[in-house]
């Protein structure tokens, strides 16, 4: 069974914890990374994460992407926070990216900057919707 840790969820700082067969998904980097790692654990919680994905470029969402990057983590996000920080993968809105055995779809949606909402598939969970800082969703997702 899956399970969702939130580490922070304000205009201070984002940070969630995806748990699903096993594996650690990283949604937003909006707080320290060493207190992600103090709540998942420092060794067995690193070798379980198999990434991050950031919404947008606000720093309560992406200030410590480059503490995830240092620890050898791969961090996906849109195109803007790609260009402005080095090692960020960028996504492609046609495409579904494998992160583990998490598949994650970005999906635009309107904010003050680029911003994607992520459709994310786990075998163990089946399909869940991430949605931040958007005013509407004006999409229908089927199933």
């Amino acid at each position: 069974m899956g399970r969702l840790r939130v580490f922070g969820s304000s205009s201070s700082g984002n940070c969630y914890i995806l748990e699903a067969g096993g594996e650690l998904l990283m949604i937003e980097a909006g707080v320290p990374f060493r207190e992600v790692l103090a709540g998942i654990g420092y060794d067995k919680g690193l070798g379980l994460l198999r990434g991050c994905i950031v919404t947008h470029r606000h720093g309560d969402h992406a200030k410590y992407i480059p503490q995830v990057l240092s620890m050898g983590k791969p961090v996906w996000s849109c195109k803007e926070v790609a260009d402005s920080i080095r090692g960020v993968s960028p996504l492609r809105l046609d495409t579904k990216v494998r992160i583990g055995s998490f598949i994650v779809q970005p999906i635009p949606v309107s904010h003050s900057v680029e911003c994607y909402s992520y459709l994310i598939e786990h075998p163990e969970i089946g399909r869940c919707l991430f949605i931040t800082d958007c005013s509407t969703f004006p999409y229908k997702l089927r199933n």
